[in-house]
């Protein structure tokens, strides 16, 4: 089976999403794949070309408000008006900030109705809650720690791509609440002490001079 993993990240290979690629291929025991960056600077007849010559894309995205990246969407667009394949396989791999895994249930299900308009097989896939801790993560062994329920998902996904039944898993990253929450307010705090502010002036509200 031939494979494109779209990478849907802005942030391209410094990503949640890239990381989750990268761990995603061991478990595609032997598929021949490839990877799509998407981004604004993408050629259009490139990436057309990738998902003509594949039996199945994954698309990998972080999620922004609910929804996918603009570039994302415009490469969807762009499927939908020159690939006409009934049997082209669709999975994904949503991952979001929030800890809450149900946070990437509305952009599944977008891809979900993407699929049905254009009549491709739509096979399901990966919703990750507590994407944002992915990236200081890159040294943790998949399967391991916090990402010990990715092994299991991977497995499923590589089925679905393969007997044609859809599944959907969705879950949090592998840590308490409190701890996700905990290490992202110490991220944030770090970055603002970076830039040589303190983390008060995230209240700071703009002067609005009388009329």
């Amino acid at each position: 089976m031939k494979i494109t993993l779209m990478n849907a990240s802005p942030k391209a290979e410094h990503s949640g999403s890239q990381q989750l690629i990268d761990r995603l291929i061991p478990f595609l025991k032997g598929d021949e794949y490839g990877i799509l960056p998407v981004n604004p600077q993408m050629k259009e007849d490139m990436a057309v070309k990738a998902v003509l010559a594949s039996d199945a894309i994954v698309i990998v995205s972080p999620i922004y408000i609910s929804s996918l990246p603009s570039s994302m969407l415009a490469l969807m667009d762009v499927i939908e008006a020159r690939v006409h394949r009934k049997e082209l396989k669709v999975a994904a791999i949503l991952q979001c900030g929030f800890y809450e895994a149900e946070n990437t249930e509305l952009a599944m299900e977008l891809i979900k109705q993407w699929c049905r308009q254009n009549e491709y097989d739509f096979l399901g896939g990966i919703g990750f809650g507590g994407g944002g801790a992915l990236l200081g993560m890159k040294d943790m062994p998949t399967g391991k720690m916090f990402l010990k329920q990715l092994p299991q998902a991977y497995e499923a996904l590589y089925q679905s791509l393969h007997d044609g039944q859809e599944k959907e898993n969705y879950f949090s990253i592998a840590m308490p609440k409190w701890l996700y929450t905990f290490a992202a307010d110490h991220n944030w705090r770090s970055m603002i002490k970076a830039s040589g502010l303190h983390p008060k002036d995230l209240a700071a509200k703009p002067k609005i001079p009388n009329a």
